[in-house]
């Protein structure tokens, strides 16, 4: 991997700017809670909205859109693209009541819509459950991301590019605050749009641009289903009722209703009720809207795209039933009948960089054409910056990631926060306490969370496992919430 001079001098600038950001802000943010989470209600439109959009896009969200269109095609994105329409709800509804509230978080509603001993209790268990489980979940697939990242970016092995992730996402949210947060944002979000058009155009030109992408649908390098916006029929059997088709159904049909954020997320709420008043709060998630659904995804899009020609994806099988007695990052053994068989993973035009992962481990018995390594298919747009981006940009690029990695962290472990100190600490356990000793019990509050997310990490191995994960987990209570 190439990373140049002038790509680390990138790297570092954004670091020092983002300390110096949260160094700047730290007096600042602790004056009150308001504050250290809600910048003291005084946010413009376009500051709140562009960091709806900034943190909305994670260091994980290229690697895990890229992924579904090599893995399943461009339709699955509707996955996410249904919440377009309870956005829509969000803008011209919820978004004016929720700065009426004057509300801190979701979890502080229930008390004020329903009142005594009972809706108490709720905001008490929502309180627990946002800081606890929701924003942990998150920031678990982020730091999965993170890491590899920096395995393919900076070869660093997952156990240090966590613990580097998480050393220098933690120093930087507990000196920001809020304040720190949306500042950061909003040169995060101009860093990775320059980053990701650029290598939109780069993968398309490499690709040879529509020529070249029917040239390879021609050859079979993919089939052409993968550039679809809706599931056609099975190519095998020609039936138009097929898996992703029932899925579709279930996105377009349930998905956006039924999900816990129909009203607007934690982190909408959060920047809804920082800002100035009701329309600044309802133009920045209009503004969000636009950007995050149907402007920016179609570069990550298209690098996938592109990907399928440049790193085809591999399944590597076994040629004989055997037990695996070797695993190595470009090869396996298994000990058959007739002795030992290497197995390489390998491919002839990978150039070091793209290969297929281990399935099996030491010891494990393994049946003739059993699968035992395939891509991943979620690192092919971390390869393809590795690949065509040039030195300068690459760092940038780079750099945006870590930025965007950073927006994210910091978000949850202030938004998880939050809700521990306002929903639990300051309304149950120390309601008479003093700004500073809050902002203190905060900070804490976000290593915890911070670290327990980077266990769960630890043992994790699909960004797009846990995401499907946190929508079904948090599906099915959406119209309570309306």
């Amino acid at each position: 991997m190439r990373m140049a001079a002038v790509d680390w001098l990138v790297i570092l600038a954004y670091l020092v700017f983002a300390l110096g950001v949260g160094v700047v802000f730290a007096r600042r943010a602790g004056k009150s809670v308001d504050e250290y989470f809600l910048s003291g209600r005084s946010l413009p439109w376009w500051v709140a909205g562009t960091s709806m959009v900034a943190t909305s896009f994670a260091a994980d969200t290229p690697l895990l859109i890229s992924g579904w269109v090599r893995s399943e095609g461009i339709w699955k994105n509707w996955a996410w693209w249904c919440f377009a329409i309870s956005g829509t709800f969000q803008v011209f509804l919820f978004a004016r009541w929720w700065r009426r509230g004057g509300l801190m978080t979701k979890a502080e509603l229930a008390e004020l819509r329903y009142g005594g001993r009972e809706a108490g209790l709720l905001r008490a268990f929502l309180g627990c459950l946002h800081a606890g489980v929701t924003n942990t979940l998150v920031l678990c697939w982020v730091l999965l991301a993170a890491s590899k990242i920096s395995e393919v970016l900076f070869g660093v092995d997952k156990l240090w590019g966590l613990t580097l992730a998480c050393l220098v996402a933690l120093s930087y949210a507990l000196l920001a605050g809020f304040w720190g947060v949306v500042v950061t944002d909003i040169v995060q979000f101009a860093m990775a749009m320059v980053g990701a058009v650029f290598l939109a155009w780069v993968s398309w030109d490499a690709l040879g641009g529509g020529p070249g992408l029917a040239q390879a649908i021609d050859q079979g390098l993919f089939p052409a289903e993968r550039l679809a916006i809706l599931p056609g029929p099975d190519p095998a059997s020609g039936s138009t009722w097929t898996t992703a088709l029932a899925g579709l159904a279930v996105y377009l049909g349930v998905s956006w209703w039924a999900v816990e954020n129909v009203d607007g997320s934690g982190i909408a709420v959060q920047r809804i009720s920082a800002a100035r008043d009701e329309r600044e709060g309802m133009l920045a998630v209009l503004w969000f809207n636009v950007s995050h659904y149907a402007l920016r995804p179609w570069c990550w899009i298209l690098v996938g795209v592109a990907s399928l020609v440049v790193l085809p994806p591999m399944e590597v099988r076994a040629p004989a039933a055997g037990r695996v007695v070797e695993v190595r990052d470009d090869g396996i053994e298994i000990e058959t009948s007739a002795g030992r068989l290497p197995i390489p993973l390998v491919h002839e035009d990978s150039q070091g960089d793209w290969m297929a992962l281990s399935t099996v481990a030491v010891g494990e018995s393994v049946e003739a054409n059993q699968i035992v390594a395939r891509t991943d298919e979620e690192r092919a747009y971390v390869v393809m910056m590795a690949r065509f981006l040039p030195a300068g940009l690459l760092g940038l690029v780079a750099a945006s990631l870590l930025a965007a990695f950073m927006s994210t962290i910091d978000t949850h472990v202030n938004l998880a926060s939050s809700f521990f100190i306002n929903d639990i600490y300051r309304r149950f356990l120390r309601p008479e306490a003093s700004a500073r000793h809050y902002v203190q019990v905060a900070r804490v509050a976000s290593t915890v969370v911070l670290l327990a997310a980077g266990l769960l990490a630890w043992n994790a191995t699909s960004i797009s496992g846990l995401f499907l994960f946190f929508l079904a987990f948090l599906s099915g209570v959406g119209p309570v919430y309306v």
